[in-house]
């Protein structure tokens, strides 16, 4: 199912989820594998998928967002880290003449995202390289990596399935609300079609469905 596996592609983590009916569990046996790795195809396709912006910006769900889709807003968990290692990266790059200038007027992170990319569009001073939001989307992909081998260690999946259900959960963050997908991958790997009806019940980001994935 590698085509259509690759095309119902989340916008970000944070997903609005229809309400489905039960599908029926298809029982089969399941070859354990060894953990995979993502692909360089894969790294293309994501860096594809996301774009490039060298300056804090908003995603479709309206959450700040940095570089090659790294999120640093400071509403969702598990941004801390992230964001602490944009901070510096802005530090290197900017030194201190936009935290002079605009982080004494921001009141939290969130506004001096605002303030950042305002002074990008006025400026056109890039606060993060392509070279340094390859190194932060690496770190964010080697975590998934490892949630996608985790939860289909036993599923066989080839190379351009495993390396799309890396770029799903990249953008939807793991499979805690997405259990239907987890049981269809897992129970009916072969079966394409209702991988796909499935796979674009998750095509909304912040409640709206994404131009990207309609």
């Amino acid at each position: 199912f590698e085509s259509p596996y690759l095309e119902p592609l989340i916008e970000k983590k944070r997903t609005t989820l229809p309400s489905t009916k039960q599908i029926p569990k298809i029982n089969k046996s399941p070859t354990p594998g060894k953990p995979m790795k993502f692909s360089k195809k894969g790294e293309k396709l994501l860096e594809q998928l996301e774009g490039f912006r060298p300056y804090p910006y908003q995603d479709s769900a309206g959450f700040w967002t940095v570089g090659l889709g790294s999120l640093i807003d400071t509403r969702l968990t598990g941004t801390t880290n992230r964001r602490s290692k944009y901070e510096k990266i802005v530090k290197q790059n900017l030194g201190d003449n936009f935290v002079t200038k605009y982080a004494k007027n921001s009141a939290n992170s969130n506004k001096l995202y605002k303030a950042a990319r305002d002074y990008f569009k006025q400026t056109k001073t890039p606060f993060i390289t392509y070279g340094q939001s390859k190194i932060l989307k690496g770190k964010d992909v080697t975590k998934f990596e490892k949630t996608v081998n985790s939860t289909f260690l036993d599923t066989p999946l080839t190379q351009n399935q495993f390396d799309a259900l890396v770029i799903w959960t990249y953008n939807l963050g793991g499979f805690s609300n997405a259990k239907t997908l987890k049981r269809v991958v897992k129970n009916n790997i072969n079966d394409k079609e209702l991988i796909k009806k499935t796979f674009n019940l998750y095509i909304k980001a912040g409640g709206r469905k994404s131009k990207g994935l309609a």
